[in-house]
This record gives structure tokens, C-alpha cells and sequence, in this order.
């Protein structure tokens, strides 16, 4: 018995082997697939004369496989890791500066951006971050990020803690520039997921169908099929998203996702081409000067009991939904507080009965949504 333990032994340590140890990062020629995630988070903002300051940490990589259920994985394989520190100009639809960035070669467990704390004194921007996880003391490491404003110098060192807490940050950054990663991913200049995948028709098409992949991965994959001006898959898409609606009666989990992609299709450019301007329209693509003329038109409608007599930011679309779940979809919020100001129900659910704080949940603007719910 003892002789068929050893080997069995020896063939689970190696196999734990797999899961200690950090995950160096892969070139960029690694294979390609549908596995590629990424996991993506900004810190809380520092506010200048010349803008907000923050910081963002960005992964793209393909999860480990399970090898013994709840006991043992691969490690998974980093194909890109940064720490990057932007400035948000709020002009012009968000003029967003690359000032620094620092590539990861390997895994750095428990880093985080996200509770970074951060100061402006003196011409200078001060954040400190969590670095890391420090084996041997076991705590975690905290990295101070020092920028001069004046010179654009940028400066790192350890920090022997996390900091002292500054409530004059600014807590709204994923609000203000989160809406950017789905509208224009390059401003980010990070490698977009589709360099690893095949940008075949079916299997773009599949990702955003079948629910595959990561939301930026999805929303790089509808890109794609919108520049290639592909219509004919494009309605297809649409049509299989708004079918399987019928098959989730009552979910608004399962609902609130197809209506959201069902959404970003119909509002692509090449779908749009053919339909007629629209309040909707308006909504999702921000277009206030067009969006608050509806809202004129529209304010005259006495009949609460006529679809076609109703204010426009009650209308629901083909769809089935509102002006308002439209301005939420396209991160608008410029759009979103106007519809609500014109007398837009916060609770009026879509045609299949989800209420738009379940779509909200899960976007860039949902704390501008709940503030509004608030009032």
C-alpha cells in the first residue's frame, strides 16, 4: 500500500505545484480562444486644476482549470497586468490622458486599486495603493505613486502603510469614465481581449448570443461586427436575443441581461442606419440638444391611456424599453438626470416587467440612478 501512496503522493504535490507560485505573464502571440477575461477596476479620483486624477488596474488572462474540485487549480495565464494612473478632463466627452503606467511580468495577488487612497498638495498628487501580499510577513504591501503636476514626473517607492483616509476624493470615477469603456475602449490604450480570440462572424456573434467570454469582451466582440458593418448578423443577433426573452418569464437576472445586449445591438450604428430618429435614440447616444426637443414635443401629451399620447420618456420602444433604462444602457448620464428631471419614473419596468434598478445594478451609472430613485 505504501509503494502506491508515494507515487500518488508525488502526483498531487505536483499537481499543487500548479496552484502556489505567481502566474507570469504571457506574450502576445499565446493562443487564441473564448476563455480570455479580464478583470478591471479604478480607484476613487483626486481632483486638480487640470482635472481628476486616478488610478486603474487592468488584467487580461485565462482562469486556471479546475483539476480537483475545490482542492486544486491551475494557475491562470497573464497575458496582460498593469497599474495605470489617467487624468479625466470632464470636457468634450471626456478628454482621458494616459500619464504612467507599470506592467506586471507576473501575478500579484491582493493588488488593488480600488481602495487607493490620495491627496493634492502643493502641485503634487499623492496615491497609495495595495501592492501586493508579502509572503514572508504575511501582510499585505502598499505602494506610494507620487505625481508632479508641474514636470508630469511620476515617482514610486513602498509605503509602510495604507495611508490616511481623504474624504475630499473624488467617489465617482467608474460613474465618470466608466461609461468610456463601452463607448470608446481605445482611449484606454490597453490590449483589447478580441487580439486573442478569432474574429470569425459565428463566433463573434456566439459570445454576445450564447453569453460567453466577459462583458468587454462581448462589447469588443459587438464592435467589431458594427465596424465590419455586418447587418445581416447584427439582426439576426437581435432577433435570437429578444426570442429567448419568451423563455425566462418572471427572471429578472436572465431578462435584465438580454434586454441590455438586445439594447446595444438595435443602437449600433449599422442597425441605426435604417431606423427613424427616435427618443431612445436620443437617450442611449446622449444627444441632448435632440433628446430635450422630444421632451418639448412631448410635454403637451394629455392622454395617460394612449400609447402614442403619453410623454416620451414613458415610451417604451419595440423593445419594450424606456427613454430612461436607454440613458442607463449608454452611460449617460447627462441624458439620465434630464429624462429624470422631466418627470421620467425611475421605477417603470420594461415590457417583460424588470425593474431598472435590476439593469441598473450592474453599470457604470448605477449610483447616479439610485440618487435619483432617492429624491
Amino acid at each position: 500500500m505504501g509503494r502506491l501512496m508515494r507515487p500518488l503522493g508525488a502526483m498531487l504535490l505536483s499537481v499543487l505545484t500548479l496552484t502556489m507560485g505567481a502566474a507570469t505573464c504571457r506574450p502576445m502571440s499565446e493562443p487564441r480562444g473564448e476563455n480570455i477575461r479580464t478583470s478591471w477596476t479604478v480607484s476613487n479620483g483626486v481632483t486638480t486644476e487640470d482635472g481628476v486624477l486616478f488610478l486603474s488596474h487592468y488584467k487580461l488572462f485565462v482562469p486556471g482549470r479546475t483539476i480537483i474540485p475545490l482542492f486544486a487549480t491551475t494557475r491562470p495565464k497573464i497575458y496582460s497586468k498593469s497599474v495605470t494612473l489617467y487624468r479625466y478632463e470632464d470636457r468634450a466627452g471626456g478628454a482621458l490622458r494616459k500619464l504612467w503606467r507599470r506592467e506586471f511580468q507576473e501575478e500579484q495577488p491582493q493588488l488593488s486599486v480600488q481602495t487607493a487612497r490620495g491627496g493634492y498638495r502643493d502641485g503634487t498628487v499623492d496615491f497609495v495603493y495595495q501592492s501586493g501580499w508579502d509572503a514572508d510577513e504575511g501582510a499585505l504591501r502598499y505602494r506610494r505613486l507620487t505625481y508632479n503636476a508641474a514636470t508630469g514626473e511620476v515617482r514610486e517607492a513602498d509605503s509602510p502603510g495604507p495611508g490616511e483616509p481623504t474624504p475630499e476624493m473624488h467617489d465617482r470615477m467608474w460613474m465618470e469614465v466608466g461609461r468610456l469603456v463601452y463607448n470608446d475602449f481605445e482611449r484606454w490604450h490597453l490590449p483589447c481581449p478580441l487580439e486573442f480570440t478569432s474574429t470569425g462572424t459565428s463566433f463573434l456573434t456566439n459570445l454576445i448570443d450564447r453569453h460567453q467570454g466577459d462583458e468587454y469582451l462581448r462589447l469588443a466582440a459587438l464592435r467589431k461586427l458594427d465596424s465590419r458593418e455586418e447587418a445581416g448578423a447584427l439582426r439576426e443577433l437581435l432577433a435570437s436575443l429578444v426570442a429567448k426573452q419568451d423563455e425566462y418569464p418572471g427572471n429578472w437576472l436572465a431578462l435584465s441581461r438580454l434586454e441590455e445586449w438586445a439594447a446595444r445591438v438595435a443602437m449600433t450604428d449599422t442597425l441605426q442606419r435604417a431606423a427613424p430618429p427616435s427618443v431612445h435614440r436620443a437617450a442611449y447616444r446622449g444627444d441632448i440638444p435632440r433628446l430635450e426637443q422630444y421632451l418639448r414635443d412631448g410635454a403637451d401629451r394629455a392622454d395617460p391611456d394612449s400609447r402614442d399620447h403619453q410623454p416620451y420618456y414613458a415610451d417604451r420602444d419595440e423593445l419594450g424599453l424606456t427613454p430612461l433604462l436607454y440613458a442607463l444602457i449608454g452611460g449617460q448620464p447627462e441624458a439620465l438626470s434630464l429624462l429624470a428631471e422631466a418627470g421620467a419614473d425611475p421605477e417603470q419596468t420594461t415590457a417583460n416587467g424588470t425593474p431598472p434598478w435590476f439593469v441598473a445594478s450592474r453599470l457604470p451609472l448605477r449610483r447616479l440612478y439610485l440618487d435619483i430613485w432617492d429624491r
